[in-house]
């Protein structure tokens, strides 16, 4: 789910040489600091959606660097000439009459692969996150309208406890999660903050905190370990997870993850999605994200040439852009907002799996990936429905009060204004936040 074009590429490519794990679904396990975490027989503080119909066509949870190594792979193989650990030492653009020394809209130099490269370009699309372009064309970043807010600190480990050994007690059972909670990515949720635990095939687990500076301001007096070390004290069930673990890379630490920028695209250049703006990995949007941008963007170039034709869709593709980047916020911050409470966080999460379960399904039934937006940001119906339910987590939200909220009727109110996209039986209490993957 979100990721449906990396399963095609695992199914077609035979990916045996990557670390690579087939991907069941999304778990959400509730914590609160102190106490270790105790599983209801009423799954209250636990929530499981299932991601794919069947193994065949799975979602992949893929180490960073293999997927990286893959994509780089694919473009050496279609012909694409590729430089190993380069580096940029300066992207100049030519004026409007052509000055510059060069005749083409751009150029890059710098070195790889141990040699100087020199390349003149008609287009230039800037796809390292770093914002070499927003810098070169002196883009302003403005995160005035985003919402969000959170850092993140993170490593790899080995020797991970397999969370079912932790949450499996004599008076409860596993056997009515619809899917081995392990295959799945999971969320360890507490107030002002989540923790993601992805387990790949050759014993590594990529772990780490996205954490709410106002709850959990940074202080960089202690070391990033220190700091890893203190949080795994607040919570005692996750801390037993991680009891035997060993980190194999050295903590990293950032400051506000968030970024975006004021325009995403212009004549003769355009960002992929996660260049321009980024909000938080809690969906796991950014892969899915990027690769319809390169979609998007390989349909404009190859459809038309450089004129008004071109220059427009440009302009939707950076309009697009902004939508999805503001939905993602919306999808985001509304679940920070409930952290606090999962009965609230079970119900408002579900605003993302009916616009992920809902495209994923008219992208398999074929029709176009790109009419409705990723997560359905252009599809105005469902964008009010979005707006609605993000505006009840305001700064007044009765869950920040204290305020006892039913679930039952966070989802019925959301199951009856988005029937038209509940193609897989979400929204329903009596699943007892137990979702198969029911799509036919």
């Amino acid at each position: 789910m979100a990721a449906a074009v990396c399963a095609v590429w695992g199914v077609e490519a035979g990916l045996s040489e990557y670390s690579l794990r087939s991907k069941a679904g999304f778990a959400y396990v509730h914590h609160a600091a102190g106490e270790p975490f105790v599983p209801r027989g009423d799954h209250a503080n636990e929530l499981l959606v299932g991601s794919n119909p069947d193994e065949a066509r799975a979602d992949c949870q893929w180490l960073r660097a293999d997927f990286d190594a893959f994509v780089f792979g694919q473009a050496c193989q279609a012909g694409v000439i590729c430089f190993e650990e380069a580096a940029i030492e300066s992207l100049q653009r030519a004026d409007s009459h052509g000055c510059g020394g060069f005749k083409a809209a751009w150029r890059v130099a710098g070195d790889g692969d141990n040699q100087r490269f020199v390349i003149d370009a008609d287009f230039m699309v800037d796809a390292t996150g770093a914002g070499i372009l927003s810098r070169t064309l002196d883009i302003p970043h403005d995160l005035s309208g985003i919402r969000t807010c959170s850092r993140t600190l993170y490593s790899h480990f080995e020797g991970v406890r397999p969370w079912r050994d932790i949450c499996t007690t004599p008076a409860y059972s596993t056997t009515d999660h619809p899917f081995p909670i392990d295959d799945a990515t999971l969320h360890h949720v507490f107030d002002g903050g989540w923790m993601w635990v992805i387990r790949f095939d050759n014993g590594i687990t990529s772990a780490g905190l996205c954490l709410e500076p106002d709850t959990f301001p940074l202080d960089e007096s202690i070391g990033a370990a220190d700091e890893w070390n203190a949080l795994m004290a607040r919570f005692p069930s996750i801390r037993e997870q991680f009891a035997a673990a060993r980190p194999v890379l050295p903590f990293a630490r950032t400051g506000r993850l968030q970024r975006n920028v004021a325009r995403a695209a212009g004549k003769s250049w355009a960002m992929l999605p996660t260049t321009a703006g980024f909000i938080d990995a809690f969906f796991s949007t950014g892969n899915a994200h990027t690769l319809l941008g390169v979609i998007r963007l390989a349909d404009i170039l190859t459809q038309t040439n450089p004129g008004p034709d071109r220059d427009r869709r440009l302009a939707d593709y950076d309009r697009l852009i902004r939508r999805e980047i503001e939905t993602i916020d919306r999808l985001v911050h509304g679940c920070y907002r409930s952290f606090k409470d999962m009965n609230v966080l079970s119900a408002y999460s579900m605003l993302y799996f009916l616009a992920a379960t809902y495209s994923e399904e008219r992208l398999r039934s074929g029709a176009s990936a790109m009419d409705t937006g990723f997560l359905l940001a252009d599809d105005d119906s469902f964008q009010k429905i979005v707006r609605e339910f993000h505006a009840r987590m305001g700064d007044g939200w009765p869950v920040a009060q204290g305020c006892d909220i039913e679930k039952t009727s966070l989802l019925r109110m959301l199951k009856d204004q988005a029937a038209a996209y509940n193609v897989a039986g979400l929204c329903d209490e009596g699943k007892r936040n137990m979702y198969p993957y029911s799509v036919a």
